[in-house]
C-alpha cells in the first residue's frame, strides 16, 4: 500500500514536528514501511505534489498548523471540487466543551466534504475528515499535539481498519496504539460514524450560553489553597490544557500551575501512570502537592458502544491517592474530562484540610515507601498528624480507605473557554 504524508507550510514549529512525528509513528505501528512527512512552502508547490500524489498512492494524508487549519481544509474541499456541509456531531461537541464560541466558529469548525467520514477531535474542534473514493482514501488532519494522539487513536485508525482490507495491515491497528483495545469490534465505529455524519444542519445552532461549571465552588477551594500558603503542581498531558481555560473566571494565580513534568505511558498502567505523573510533578517543583490528570480512555463495548475512562491522582512524594473515573452512557469525552477535573478539585480540597495524600498503592515501584525514619507521630485513627502548610514535609502511611469517585463530588464542573483554547 502506497501512502504520502503532506504538509502546507515549510516553516514547521515544534508543535506541528511534534504532532507530525506521532502521525508517522502510529502509521509505522500498522503499517509496513518509512513514513515522513514533506513539507511544501507554497499553495502552488502543494497542489502540483498532490497533482502527482493522486496518480501514484492508495492513501493521502494532507495536514496543516491548526492556526490555519479552517481555512486549509476549504483550500482542500476547493482543490478538488468538495461541497461542504456542516456536522452535527461536532457541533455538539464544541458547543459541549466551549459554549461561548460564536456560531461563525462552530460552523467553521464542522464543516466537512459531503462524502466525507469525520475525525472528531475529543472537543469537537479542528476534526479531521477521510474522504474513500474508487479505492483511494483522502484524510485531512491538524497538526495539534494537544488533540492528535485522541484524533488518530480514537478516529482514523478505526476508520482505516474498518475501510481497509484487514490484510493490508501489520498488525491489529488498535494494538500499541491506544493500549486500551481489547475487545472493540470491526466495523461499530465506522457505523457510529456514519450514522452521526448523516445528520446535517444547514444553519447551525447558536451556542449554549450557560457556564457548565461553578465557578464559586472553585474559587471556594482555590481561595483555601492560597490561605494555607499551599501550590498545585499539574503534570503535563494531553486533557491538562483544559485547566487553562478556567483562569477568566477562576484566579489560580500563585496557587495551581502547570508543571513541564510528563514521561511516555509506554506499556505502565494507567492508574500507576497517573501516579507517577503526579510524584514526578512534585519531584521535579518547589509545590506543596503534585497532581495529574491522564488523557481519556477508551475501549469498544460488544455492542458497538464507547466507554471513556480517565484517572486523577495527586501525591505529597511520600503518598498518593488516584482516581478511576468512568463516563456515564452518551457522556462526550469533554464531559469526562470536566468530570475529572472536578473530582481532582475535590482531592485538593480534602488534601488541603488533613495535609496528607491518602495512599492507595502499596508498591515502591509506585510510591516511595521508606518511612523508617520518619515515625511521625499519628493520631486515634491511625493518620500521621502533619502540617499542611509545610510543603516538604513527609508523612507515614496512613489508613487507606475508599477512592474518591465521581458520585462523591459537588457540583463543581470545569469547561474551555472559547478565547483560551490550547
Amino acid at each position: 500500500m502506497d501512502i504520502k504524508l503532506m504538509c502546507l507550510g515549510n516553516e514547521v514549529s515544534s508543535a506541528m514536528a511534534k504532532a507530525q512525528k506521532s502521525i508517522e509513528n502510529d502509521f509505522k505501528a500498522v503499517f509496513d514501511g518509512e513514513f515522513k512527512f514533506t513539507n511544501y512552502g507554497s499553495e502552488k508547490e502543494f497542489i502540483q505534489a498532490l497533482s502527482g500524489a493522486i496518480e501514484t498512492e492508495d492513501v493521502l494524508v494532507l495536514a496543516c498548523q491548526p492556526e490555519l487549519y479552517t481555512a486549509f481544509k476549504s483550500f482542500v474541499a476547493n482543490a478538488f471540487t468538495f461541497k461542504a456541509r456542516p456536522v452535527k456531531a461536532i457541533q455538539r461537541l464544541i458547543q459541549e466543551s466551549a459554549p461561548t464560541v460564536s456560531s461563525e466558529t462552530v460552523l467553521n469548525h464542522s464543516l466537512i466534504p459531503v462524502d466525507a467520514d469525520a475525525i472528531l477531535s475529543q472537543d469537537g474542534l479542528y476534526s479531521g475528515y477521510a474522504v474513500n473514493a474508487d479505492d483511494q482514501i483522502l484524510i485531512v488532519l491538524p497538526l495539534d499535539p494537544s488533540r492528535i494522539d485522541f484524533i488518530l487513536e480514537d478516529g482514523l485508525f478505526p476508520y482505516l481498519r474498518d475501510t481497509l482490507d484487514i490484510g493490508e495491515f501489520v498488525d491489529d491497528p488498535l494494538k500499541g496504539i491506544t493500549g486500551e483495545a481489547d475487545g472493540v469490534a470491526v466495523g461499530a465505529a465506522a457505523a457510529a460514524r456514519a450514522e452521526e455524519a448523516a445528520a446535517v444542519e444547514e444553519k447551525p445552532a447558536e451556542p449554549v450560553k450557560k457556564s457548565p461549571y461553578d465557578v464559586d465552588y472553585l474559587n471556594e477551594v482555590i481561595a483555601g489553597l492560597r490561605d494555607k500558603g499551599l501550590t498545585v503542581a499539574v503534570a503535563t498531558t494531553k486533557t491538562v490544557d483544559f485547566l487553562k481555560s478556567i483562569s477568566e473566571t477562576v484566579n489560580m494565580d500563585r496557587v495551581i500551575f502547570l508543571s513541564p513534568y510528563t514521561f511516555a505511558k509506554n506499556d505502565m498502567k494507567a492508574d500507576e501512570y497517573a501516579v507517577k505523573l503526579a510524584k514526578g510533578a512534585f519531584d521535579t517543583s518547589e509545590a506543596s502537592l503534585g497532581a495529574s490528570l491522564t488523557k481519556v480512555y477508551a475501549k469498544t463495548n460488544e455492542d458497538g458502544t464507547k466507554s471513556y475512562y480517565m484517572y486523577a491522582s495527586i501525591s505529597d512524594g511520600k503518598t498518593a491517592n488516584q482516581a478511576k473515573i468512568r463516563a456515564k452512557p452518551g457522556d462526550t469525552p469533554p464531559q469526562l474530562i470536566y468530570k475529572s477535573i472536578e473530582v481532582l478539585f475535590r482531592m485538593m480540597d480534602l488534601w488541603s484540610g488533613t495535609g496528607y495524600a491518602e495512599p492507595q498503592y502499596t508498591s515502591e515501584a509506585v510510591v516511595d515507601e521508606d518511612f523508617a525514619a520518619e515515625h511521625a507521630p499519628v493520631d486515634e485513627e491511625g493518620r500521621p498528624i502533619k502540617d499542611a502548610g509545610d510543603k516538604r514535609k513527609s508523612t507515614q502511611k496512613t489508613v487507606a480507605t475508599a477512592l474518591i469517585g465521581a458520585s462523591a463530588v459537588g457540583s463543581a464542573v470545569i469547561s474551555l473557554l472559547a478565547n483560551n483554547l490550547y
